[in-house]
């Protein structure tokens, strides 16, 4: 999945990317997977990257870091994230009401 991000300004020191209005497990995969290589990076200035669904806010110090710096760096991960691979498990939660299993809710 190719990301395309577009950048607004949120004051002076936090950036938001879009990547869309539309909600899809990959790209929101893909957006946290961003947000992880771009907080391990340790860029000077880097305060937080919050992922969402459709968009990842970055928070920086514009006295280390430039948003320009920023905002290259998260296009360039864009370009270079790969597919991201389905992690999906699913969960069985055994539930018993009344009887040997307690008393039933009501």
């Amino acid at each position: 999945m190719r990301l395309c991000p577009t950048f607004s300004d949120c004051a002076e020191s936090a950036l938001l990317v879009d990547f869309g209005l539309h909600y899809d497990r990959q790209l929101s995969l893909s957006i946290l997977q961003v947000s992880t290589i771009l907080q391990a990076s340790m860029l000077p200035g880097l305060k937080e990257s919050i992922p969402a669904l459709s968009s990842l806010t970055v928070l920086y110090d514009p006295l280390e870091l430039s948003r320009e710096r920023i905002a290259r760096e998260i296009q360039h991960l864009c370009e270079v994230t790969g597919a991201v691979p389905d992690c999906a498990r699913t969960w069985e939660i055994p539930v018993v009401y009344g009887g040997e299993g307690g008393p039933a809710s009501g």
